[in-house]
C-alpha cells in the first residue's frame, strides 16, 4: 500500500474496512516519513475497539451500558451469534430454536464466537470466564 500511495502521490489515507486497521496504525510513522497521513486511532485504542469482549471491559471502565457476557452453557435463546473479533457481518446468525444451535457455532473455524440475547443484548462466549 505505501508503495501504491507514493506512486500515485497520495498524501491522505482514510481507512475504510476495519480489517485494515491495525497494520495502518502500526506503520503510521512509516507513510509519515514520505508525508502521508492516515486518518486513523492509535493502535491500542484499536487493539481494544475491534475485539467485543475488550470492548466490553473498556465501556464498563467509563460505565457505558454493554452487552453482558454469559458462559457457553447458561444462556436463553432466542441469540444472536457472530465472533468476537468478527466484522461485515461474516458468520453473524439468529438462532431463535435451540434445534438451530450446531457444532459450528462453537468451532475453532472462529475465533471466540460471542452469543447475544436479542431483546437484551447479551452476550455468551466460546471461553469459560
Amino acid at each position: 500500500m505505501l508503495q501504491i500511495t507514493i506512486e500515485n502521490n497520495i498524501k491522505l489515507i482514510i481507512p475504510t474496512i476495519d480489517t485494515e486497521l491495525l497494520i495502518l496504525s502500526q506503520n503510521i510513522d512509516l507513510f509519515k516519513k514520505h508525508n502521508i497521513e492516515i486518518l486513523i486511532s492509535d493502535y491500542d485504542n484499536i487493539k481494544t475497539l475491534i475485539n467485543k469482549r475488550l470492548t466490553n471491559i473498556f465501556f464498563k471502565k467509563l460505565e457505558i451500558n454493554y452487552a453482558k457476557e454469559y458462559d457457553k452453557n447458561n444462556f436463553t435463546l432466542p441469540i444472536y451469534i457472530k465472533p468476537i473479533d468478527g466484522s461485515r457481518s461474516i458468520d453473524n446468525y439468529i438462532v431463535k430454536k435451540e434445534s438451530e444451535l450446531t457444532a459450528y457455532h462453537f468451532s475453532n473455524i472462529w475465533s471466540i464466537p460471542i452469543l447475544q440475547s436479542i431483546p437484551s443484548i447479551c452476550i455468551l462466549t466460546k471461553q469459560i470466564i
